[in-house]
């Protein structure tokens, strides 16, 4: 595993999808840091483990000075599944766990990793085409048991998930224990499958041992007429067998591995007698090395692995002066880009290999695109300058400003149960009637009942229904732009849709009318409105203004702070339902608010005595709380006006005027039927994806004194 930091989506594929919810690419399709290859057909028997286990950092201490007592476990999968790119896991993480919130604070972050870990006797690597066990070197893995996957933040001292992890089963035991969960008994697993001719002799041999002697052991004397001394025998000649076939297969597999070493050094004798005698490795156009790149002979004999070598010993080593030379690298890469595969090497990609060294250097591996190591460097040259010059990326993106959204919240809030589409609230209505009344002198003559002398009345009942209406949101994007977004694009885009969702329901709130007719909508001329949010509910405005707008409107003037009391006088008789200071607000639109601070009013010391002003802030005028909202008048750019308090949405220069609202909350119900919900959706035949958010809810008034206006108001 390399410490360098890794920020492909190969690598790093965590991503916050939710309240400490986290999507998870476990194992990713294509090559891995080990050329070891995972794809579709990989059996990841996940089946049998449908919940891999959640650990963190493989166990490994922070800074790589050792491993855990034992393995944390920072949360837990809820579900797993194969898709086109890789198998991904849904993650719950353990929000008491400190090591899982570094994990959720980091994928916010987009800087959080993940690396699969299986269990070691059952993973199997293909090879020509063969399952062997599994083991650290190139090629396609047939089988790996998805038991567990880690989880780290990436950082300075952490390992990074170049390559898959495999755990001995003990240690696994131990995972799924302090998991809480059930390891699975997996039966039918293939055996291991002999990687030579010898060592298959030798399984061939201790198999057939090892029948004899079960089959010796499970004598009885009544099963074979022989004493318990005779099977002993039996059993001892079986083991001297079993024991003289070991030898003889391990003297075979020692004969064919000193064969195979010395073919291979025959080899190499003859190739390095060829290039002694050529003074030249072969390039593509026949001339030598030496010829053709001067400044990179001290190289012509070594390979590209020797070569490779010799720049991974100096990166690594501690002397400041010790790190790799530019020939070093040209000559790599002329290597590299001469490198040929015959057809018993198809296993090897130089596609991958070439790729690899790009992305590790920044240098097209060519023979003709090289500079010479004495060439000056600038600014725009590639592989001498260009990769440490650019433009950089934040990945903390930069928000636009939002006013706060602090109206709906004010209403007192139901719900509507489930089967019902909308909720009767029983009301008080006319009151029981009060009589003066007179002394009683006689008694019915049947009942001799007291002649009653107190007029019967009654106390007439009446209720408001709350409809419901659904506003919705919805954004489709590409894989790519997930893969390729330099922030964390989709917890990001869910953070804005819960924002602007709250953001709507204010203006909702404020300026909602349902009429689906021009002349009759307060939010404007524009043509019939069809799809607009402020549909969803009738809101204050509405009320004030259509509703009870001959008793609960006014038309002003210059802005002064009378207006402010005249407004909550129009609510109920003589100002009743304004009554008490603590239930009812006013709401302004932010040119009303920013014309009220300057009222010389507001400005004498009596006044600011009163707490009218707070740090020259406007907190209450006449004792009830004073709220401004960028949500009203939302459908004008200017949140303003017309003269009739209606907004002219077509023409926004025709809105000059501002408004006051009064409203008392108890007066009001916002009931939900279903509150703010986020899916995501995912289209495999074209790579993208949508996110959609929706709400059903409604809003209503108990009676037409809930609200008033002042509007008309020079600002």
């Amino acid at each position: 595993m390399k410490n360098e930091t890794r920020t492909d989506e190969i690598y790093i594929a965590v991503k916050a999808v939710g309240d400490w919810e986290i999507e998870v690419r476990a194992v990713p399709f294509g090559p891995d840091g080990d050329n070891q290859t995972f794809d579709a057909d990989t059996d990841y028997m996940l089946g049998d483990f449908p919940t891999p286990a959640i650990i963190y950092h493989h166990g490994v201490k922070q800074g790589r000075t050792g491993f855990e007592d034992k393995p944390i476990v920072i949360g837990k999968t809820v579900s797993a599944e194969k898709r086109s790119d890789g198998i991904w896991l849904r993650v719950v993480l353990d929000k008491l766990n400190e090591y899982a919130r570094k994990v959720w604070e980091a994928a916010k972050a987009g800087l959080a990793v993940a690396s699969s870990d299986s269990i070691a006797h059952l993973a199997r690597l293909d090879v020509g085409g063969k399952r062997i066990p599994y083991e650290k070197r190139p090629g396609r893995i047939a089988v790996w048991p998805l038991a567990a996957v880690s989880l780290w933040d990436a950082g300075v001292g952490q390992l990074m998930p170049a390559s898959p992890n495999a755990l001995a089963m003990p240690a696994l035991k131990t995972i799924y224990e302090q998991a809480g969960l059930t390891l699975p008994d997996i039966p039918g697993v293939d055996e291991p499958q002999a990687e030579t001719e010898a060592e298959m002799q030798v399984a061939a041999a201790k198999n057939e041992a090892d029948q004899t002697i079960i089959g010796a052991t499970k004598m009885t004397e009544k099963d074979t007429g022989l004493s318990a001394g005779d099977v002993q025998a039996q059993i001892d000649a079986a083991l001297k067998a079993q024991a003289e076939q070991n030898e003889l297969a391990k003297k075979a597999a020692e004969e064919q591995e000193a064969a195979i070493a010395a073919e291979v050094e025959k080899r190499v004798e003859a190739a390095s007698a060829e290039a002694v005698k050529a003074r030249r490795l072969p390039i593509g156009d026949g001339a030598p090395y030496q010829a053709k790149f001067q400044d990179i002979s001290k190289f012509d004999y070594l390979s590209p692995g020797e070569i490779a070598m010799v720049i991974e010993i100096q990166n690594s080593s501690p002397k400041k002066d010790a790190s790799p030379s530019p020939e070093a690298y040209k000559a790599l890469a002329v290597r590299i880009a001469d490198e040929k595969v015959n057809a018993d090497e198809k296993a090897l990609s130089m596609g991958y290999v070439k790729g690899a060294f790009k992305a590790a250097t920044g240098m097209e591996a060519t023979d003709y695109a090289q500079k010479a190591a004495t060439d000056p460097m600038y600014s725009t040259l590639s592989g001498a300058g260009s990769q440490w010059v650019g433009t950089a990326y934040s990945r903390e993106l930069w928000n636009v400003i939002r006013a706060n959204a602090n109206v709906a919240s004010r209403i007192p809030e139901t719900v509507v149960p489930d089967g019902f589409s909308s909720k009767y609230f029983p009301l008080e209505s006319t009151n029981p009637t009060w009589y003066k009344v007179a002394e009683t002198t006689g008694a019915d003559a049947t009942s001799l009942v007291p002649v009653a002398t107190v007029p019967a009345s009654q106390a007439v009942t009446a209720n408001k229904q709350i409809t419901l209406a659904k506003m919705g949101c919805r954004v489709m994007y590409t894989g790519e732009l997930v893969e390729d977004s330099l922030i964390a694009f989709v917890p990001e885009l869910r953070r804005e849709l819960a924002v602007t969702g709250q953001e709507m329901m204010d203006h909702i709130c404020i300026d909602g009318d349902t009429a689906a007719t021009i002349s009759t909508n307060i939010n404007g001329n524009e043509t019939t409105p069809t799809t607009q949010a402020y549909l969803v509910a009738n809101g204050f405005r509405k009320l004030a203004l259509l509703g009870n707008s001959s008793v609960n409107a006014r038309s002003g003037g210059a802005i002064d702070e009378d207006d402010y009391l005249e407004t909550m006088f129009l609510m109920g008789t003589a100002g009743l339902a304004a009554a008490d200071l603590q239930k009812c607000s006013f709401i302004v639109d932010p040119n009303v608010y920013k014309a009220s601070l300057k009222l010389s009013s507001l400005k004498t010391q009596d006044v600011w005595a009163n707490a009218t002003l707070e740090s020259g802030v406007l907190t209450k005028l006449w004792g009830y709380d004073v709220i401004p909202s960028w949500f009203m008048h939302y459908m004008s750019a200017k949140r303003m006006t017309g003269a009739a308090g209606t907004i002219d949405s077509t023409t926004d220069t025709n809105n000059t005027k501002g408004a006051i609202l009064g409203v008392r909350w108890d007066q009001w119900k916002l009931a939900y039927k279903r509150r703010m919900t986020m899916e995501v959706t995912r289209f495999a035949n074209s790579d993208s994806w949508e996110i959609v958010a929706l709400a059903r809810w409604g809003l209503a008034y108990r009676d037409t004194e809930a609200a008033a206006i002042s509007y008309n108001l020079t600002v």
